[in-house]
């Protein structure tokens, strides 16, 4: 793509940051950053959790080892670091790895990742807890979805368990729309149940999008 069609793109996107609201604009600019980056594709990231790292720490006495079963099937995996925290696995009912989770020293998730049968993970989410009502903490921050080859699906940004946006690739590399959130506190009514937040969804254009 020219410099020209970038630049107006970016003209435009900037004019849409000035009628919004601070922290959403922030989250703007961080799609700028995605999104300007010219023809060039995101690099595949092919990752598969490696499980023998783990039981060489085990069988070394520098990671202490757990797990549960149900029927005589595996369905989770508990990995202990001394005063670091622990790792968590899932498994379906074949055995095969579905999710892991990475806690830190004070029991509070900091990761979530999803795999394909293949191993290959599918999902990432960066995870913090805020207050006491949530102990399983919310996604918050910067997540990536990954199609089965490593390549990258999509980057979101989450704020307290909110997405604020999310841009998406083709399997080719080439970036589409990027769609933005905006949630609207509905009015309290102490006489009703709380409602939900009203979302406002829309979509604008990147810079690498084909024409």
């Amino acid at each position: 793509m020219h410099f020209a069609k970038i630049l107006d793109t970016l003209i435009e996107t900037l004019i849409f940051v000035l009628n919004m609201k601070k922290y959403f604009a922030l989250s703007l600019l961080a799609i700028i950053l995605y999104s300007c980056s010219g023809d060039k594709k995101p690099a595949a990231k092919p990752y598969k959790l490696d499980r023998n790292n783990y039981v060489k720490l085990v069988k070394a006495n520098k990671m202490m080892y757990d797990s549960v079963r149900y029927d005589g099937k595996l369905v989770e995996t508990f990995y202990y670091l001394p005063d670091t925290g622990k790792i968590r696995l899932y498994y379906d009912s074949k055995g095969t790895l579905v999710s892991s989770e990475k806690y830190n020293e004070h029991g509070q998730r900091v990761l979530q990742e999803f795999f394909y049968e293949s191993g290959q993970r599918s999902q990432m989410y960066p995870i913090a807890t805020f207050d006491d009502f949530n102990p399983n903490g919310s996604r918050h921050g910067y997540c990536e979805e990954y199609y089965e080859d490593g390549k990258l699906k999509s980057v979101s940004e989450y704020k307290k368990g909110q997405m604020l946006w999310q841009l998406e690739y083709t399997k080719e590399g080439a970036s589409m729309d990027t769609t933005l959130y905006e949630y609207v506190e509905p009015k309290i009514d102490p006489e009703k149940p709380e409602p939900a937040p009203k979302v406002k969804i829309e979509k604008i254009k990147t810079a690498t999008t084909p024409n």
